[in-house]
């Protein structure tokens, strides 16, 4: 419950509530909002700090697709393979062909490229 007092100096507020666990199992509480959410600038600081880690792991994940694209690409030409006979690569829409790259990045060979991979490489 949330109560509000509107004084001379201005409006407070007070949540009330119970406290479950922790070292004294159960407690009724009332708290000031700032003490659980702290103050404006600190919220904005770690919606901020948020967002940038947001935007590095889509920038990782970005690598890692361009790297695994390559690689796949790289394969296919080395197996004398086409991506136009293969399925494609490029793009978010990736069809199941002898070398893909998978959602989670990483290239998938499948038994016809590995034959071919080992006869252009001679193994």
């Amino acid at each position: 419950m949330i109560t509000t007092a509107r004084t001379h100096k201005g409006t407070s507020n007070t949540i009330h509530g119970s406290l479950i666990g922790g070292e004294h199992g159960f407690a009724n509480m009332a708290v000031d909002p700032q003490e659980i959410v702290g103050d404006f600038a600190e919220q904005t600081a770690l919606v901020e700090k948020r967002k940038a880690e947001k935007e590095a792991a889509a920038a990782i994940e970005a690598a890692k697709k361009e790297r695994a694209m390559k690689v796949a690409k790289h394969l296919l030409k080395l197996a004398g393979m086409t991506q136009k006979d293969h399925g494609k690569i490029d793009g978010d829409y990736r069809t199941k062909g002898p070398i893909t790259v998978n959602y989670s990045n990483g290239v998938e060979i499948d038994r016809s490229a590995v034959d071919a991979l080992v006869e252009a490489l001679k193994l």
